[in-house]
């Protein structure tokens, strides 16, 4: 959440406590900010000592050939 300037005023002509109430209000949020952005960055990091190559996400190597044997003799 963003402090507008009026809730400040508005914090401020209300008094000390006011203000120090909108204060740890805003901490408590960019604590949780700060929480929420480690986490993603953790994500986004995760395996990226990886090579693309590596990932998994492709095809999987061939072992035979994909072509079915018809019967008959190779050549022409």
């Amino acid at each position: 959440m963003m402090v507008t300037r009026e809730e400040i005023e508005t914090a401020y002509n209300a008094g000390l406590e006011a203000v120090i109430a909108l204060t740890q209000k805003v901490q408590e949020e960019n604590a949780a900010q700060i929480k929420r952005v480690d986490s993603l960055e953790t994500q986004l990091n995760k395996d990226s000592h990886k090579p693309p190559s590596s990932d998994g996400y492709g095809k999987t190597a061939r072992t035979r050939s994909e072509r079915k044997k018809t019967g008959r003799k190779s050549g022409g």
